[in-house]
């Protein structure tokens, strides 16, 4: 049995955190895991007392140099980090107030020393791996129990829903796409909306996202970037496992996960989306057709069962 003490954000109020449902799956796999929150005070003793065989980090905001070298020097079991954040990110401000930093400068020198960095950026592994960051990709799921409602009857109460934060391009993208079409957006700062003219709802998780996606039409997605390969939201394993029908930018790679105008659509520009959304809300029988093999396809192919499954494959080989 793989022994993992993991590292991570477990105990969010607000929702469930990918960490709790691929902690969860690992155990539906074998392996045996050991929760770590923040902060993680005493950890090196931890690593030094037991019998760990990987000591396995999500997000590192709270390493510091010092602190991430004294414990890699501990009688450590091997390193490996689940990264499903962007690290790629420019800084850039919205209203003055920056609100992306380039995580790279502190990143990369710390990355180089884990054994395996599982990843979502596979455009950017080759950069990466110029600084010795060893990167496996590794995509993020929908937990195997999200399934959509058991009704297939849900009230429709709006044509276009959103989950996410509000920025510029999600404004201007949205406002275009949407035309006449009535629009509900949902975000954990819901304000932010609401001051560009939008109705939003405060963030939901669980049923209550369950439900919101069964209320829409059609789910627009955009991530944070379109421009870096294998790369793009979860939202929309999350949508699409609750049988939402999903509308997105083509980024590279969705072709190897999902097939258009089947259980997915994609465009490559916003002119081709107000086209295509325009067209999709006259169509009701493909919506539901789309929603319905939607969550088929991600619950046979793309559960944190089967990212568990890749990641001891590669941890126990």
């Amino acid at each position: 049995m793989t022994s993992i003490a993991f590292i991570g954000n477990f105990d969010s109020p607000i929702y469930r955190t990918d960490e709790s449902r691929l902690a969860d799956a690992l155990e539906r796999q074998g392996a045996e895991v050991l929760r770590i929150g923040y902060p993680w005070t005493g950890l090196d003793r931890l690593v030094r007392s037991t019998e760990i065989d990987w000591l396995l980090f999500s997000k590192c905001r709270q390493l510091s140099g010092r602190r991430f070298d004294k414990l890699i020097q501990s009688a450590r079991p091997r390193l490996a980090q689940v990264l499903f954040d962007l690290m790629d990110y420019r800084e850039r401000r919205i209203r003055g107030v920056p609100v992306m930093r380039n995580r790279l400068q502190w990143w990369l020198p710390m990355a180089a020393k884990f054994d395996i960095v599982f990843s979502k950026e596979l455009g950017n592994f080759d950069r990466y791996g110029m600084h010795g960051v060893n990167c496996i990709y590794l995509d993020q799921a929908v937990d195997p129990m999200e399934m959509p409602l058991e009704s297939t009857s849900a009230r429709k109460t709006t044509d276009i829903a959103f989950f996410g934060r509000w920025t510029p391009n999600r404004q201007e993208s949205l406002s275009q796409i949407s035309g006449n079409a009535q629009v509900t957006t949902y975000s954990v700062r819901p304000n932010a909306w609401r001051r560009s003219a939008f109705r939003s709802l405060a963030h939901v998780d669980g049923v209550e996202f369950a439900q919101a996606v069964s209320s829409a039409r059609v789910i627009w997605g955009e991530s944070a970037t379109h421009d870096v390969a294998g790369y793009w939201s979860d939202r929309r394993y999350k949508v699409m496992g609750r049988g939402g029908t999903f509308v997105t930018r083509y980024t590279e790679g969705i072709d190897k996960a999902f097939t258009n105008n089947e259980n997915i659509l994609w465009y490559r520009s916003l002119e081709e989306a107000e086209d295509l959304v325009h067209s999709l809300l006259q169509d009701e029988p493909r919506i539901a057709s789309i929603g319905v093999e939607a969550a088929r396809h991600v619950h046979t192919n793309h559960t944190y069962d089967h990212r568990a499954a890749e990641m001891l494959q590669v941890l126990t080989a």
